[in-house]
């Protein structure tokens, strides 16, 4: 069975007209003819406004591998926010997701001390998060 995410954009007056968009990728190990077959999922709690390492560095994904990262804010409240960071010397940050927001993107990690990492704009926000990858590591375990 083929691993797909579909995405739909719809949208009555988003460009002054209605936009619909919809596309679906199969997602396939590096060289494109092999189904992903691992897939990792987390949902928790952001009990502090510190960073929160979504993927420890145990877990590396090189860059031969394809793997894809979902993250989604689960709160229901407006102005809550994660701020999702790529960490290092200087921590990076790349984006907010809002309450009900999320993201899917290709995810490698090879270095150690670029890890991708949440800030919550205040403590308790759930999120979830998935990994879709070619390696046999568990997140959970961490």
């Amino acid at each position: 069975m083929a691993t797909t995410a579909t995405l739909t954009l719809s949208s009555a007056d988003i460009a002054g007209d209605p936009v619909n968009v919809s596309t679906t990728a199969t997602l396939t190990k590096a060289g494109g003819v092999v189904d992903m077959d691992q897939f990792n999922y987390c949902r928790i709690n952001l009990g502090s406004t510190t960073d929160k390492v979504l993927i420890p560095a145990a877990h590396e994904y090189s860059t031969t591998n394809s793997n894809k990262l979902y993250v989604k804010n689960l709160s229901e409240t407006a102005s809550e926010y994660v701020t999702l960071k790529i960490e290092g010397s200087t921590g990076v940050s790349f984006g907010k997701l809002y309450a009900g927001q999320w993201l899917f993107m290709p995810y490698n990690q090879n270095d150690a001390a670029a890890l991708m990492e949440v800030l919550p704009s205040v403590a308790g926000i759930d999120i979830e998060y998935a990994l879709v990858h070619e390696n046999a590591d568990i997140l959970a375990d961490d």
